[in-house]
């Protein structure tokens, strides 16, 4: 009985857990960005949005220097975004969001 206990108490943690860190990536972001010039910024900007709480794909193009997320955007916004391209000094010429159903 003890072990039935110990094992339906880590189930019920372990689903706790799993389902708290969930994103719900219901929104598409297409940015067209200035100064994203290099391999190296691209591959930068791939790793510090795709760690973003909220970001659930990240995709990117030097050559025409677009980003696609898919987002939560109960999660994270357009501060966020503008925050991470400063950082590399990187600007947003064009942003739109298109709602996922």
């Amino acid at each position: 009985m003890k072990q039935i206990s110990i094992i339906s108490i880590s189930i019920f943690f372990f689903g706790l857990f799993f389902f708290r860190n969930t994103i719900n990536a219901d929104t598409q972001v297409v940015l067209r960005v200035s100064g994203m010039e290099n391999p190296k910024l691209q591959l930068n900007l791939e790793k510090d949005l795709i760690n973003l709480n909220g970001v659930g794909n990240c995709e990117t193009s030097l050559s025409t220097k677009t980003i696609i997320l898919k987002i939560d955007d109960g999660k994270i916004g357009e501060k966020e975004l503008h925050r991470i391209l400063n950082k590399w000094n990187c600007n947003i010429e064009e942003f739109h969001f298109h709602k996922l159903y």
